[in-house]
């Protein structure tokens, strides 16, 4: 259950986090995020942009 529930903050509270404190981060829309993993599914990447104001 553990597993579970650190998933879930980093879904609901890191990402969110970290996306609010650099405005300029966004997800690159001509690259796709990967999923994947045979025990645990997960990102194994996670394509960003980031324009410095």
């Amino acid at each position: 259950m553990g597993t579970w529930v650190a998933w879930h903050e980093v879904g609901e509270i890191a990402w969110p986090t970290l996306f609010r404190r650099l405005p300029g981060l966004a997800l690159d829309p001509d690259r796709p995020v990967d999923v994947g993993g045979w025990v645990s599914r997960g990102l194994l990447t996670l394509p960003v942009r980031w324009q410095r104001s």
